[in-house]
């Protein structure tokens, strides 16, 4: 297995803790013999995994299945969430040749602000989003973070759900509509079904107003909605 991950080589605590957190937690898609099971390399800034990681993908590519890329990176507030940063090492890795097929093999860990806030939660069991977490300078507290971090993964237990699964998305009376709807709509427009009252209109006023006129239907739905396929 390939890590990248952020930080001056030789300094950096992300490599140490990537270290220390797969090799206790002893997953199953982790090849388990070898001395060098687990790779870690940092490779700088943000800027610079999403530079390299296409190239190291094509890497373990051609290594065969044995070989698995991770990618660790911090979400900070310059991206809006997991899914926009991993969006950012999409455009890079296509823009390098990867096909998405090869992009999705790709394993894609990230840290809310940098991973001093997972220490910090899992040395003190809180963690003040508002703030930086503090910087850790010993590498025995990042491999005891690691190490408490692999138990925790071991020791959990499938939760109960607490909700299950509907027998169907639309009501007896709304499918008895539907299928006579689509006959006679099909090939000309789409049907969605269940949409947000709100994202078929919007108020028609300024924001203090709008926003009332939202709240007064915000809890509608309609049933079927027909959009044409061009300006959908």
């Amino acid at each position: 297995m390939v890590c990248l991950c952020e930080g001056k080589r030789g300094d950096s605590i992300d490599e140490v803790f990537i270290n220390k957190l797969m090799r206790m937690v002893k997953a199953p898609w982790i090849r388990p013999e070898g001395s060098n099971i687990v790779r870690a390399q940092s490779c700088g800034g943000r800027s610079d995994v999403i530079k390299r990681m296409p190239n190291e993908l094509k890497v373990c590519l051609n290594r065969g299945g044995d070989t698995t890329l991770m990618v660790w990176a911090d979400c900070d507030d310059t991206c809006a969430d997991g899914d926009a940063l991993k969006a950012t090492f999409w455009k890079e890795a296509e823009r390098q040749g990867i096909t998405k097929a090869q992009f999705d093999t790709v394993v894609f860990v990230f840290a809310k602000d940098r991973l001093e806030k997972w220490i910090e939660f899992l040395q003190t069991g809180n963690t003040d989003e508002a703030k930086e977490g503090p910087r850790v300078k010993h590498n025995r507290e990042v491999a005891d973070a690691a190490k408490k971090l692999a138990e925790l993964c071991k020791a959990a237990r499938p939760a109960a759900l607490m909700y299950r699964r509907r027998p169907h998305l639309i009501s007896k009376g709304e499918r008895a509509f539907w299928h006579p709807l689509y006959r006679a709509v099909r090939g000309k427009y789409r049907i969605f079904c269940k949409v947000r009252l709100l994202d078929v209109v919007e108020p028609a006023c300024g924001r203090r107003e709008a926003r009332r006129l939202s709240g007064s239907i915000g809890r509608y739905h309609v049933d079927f909605v027909l959009c044409d396929p061009e300006t959908t």
